[in-house]
């Protein structure tokens, strides 16, 4: 399925979005995760399925002072 990660379009097997990033590097349980514009909190980011056309982004908070 196409979907559209960090800007740039790729194609992707069925999953959920925590399989989807992981599979891409991404430690979920450090990132912040948008699904078409929405934050995904706690269990939604491991268990919502993707969808034809989605738009995935995740964010690595970084602190400094």
């Amino acid at each position: 399925m196409k979907l559209t990660y960090q800007g740039n379009e790729t194609e992707a097997a069925p999953s959920t979005v925590a399989e989807f990033l992981q599979a891409r590097g991404v430690a979920i349980t450090e990132s912040v995760v948008e699904l078409n514009g929405e934050i995904l909190t706690g269990d939604d980011a491991l268990s919502t399925a993707l969808a034809e056309n989605d738009v995935v982004n995740a964010f690595h908070i970084v602190a400094g002072g």
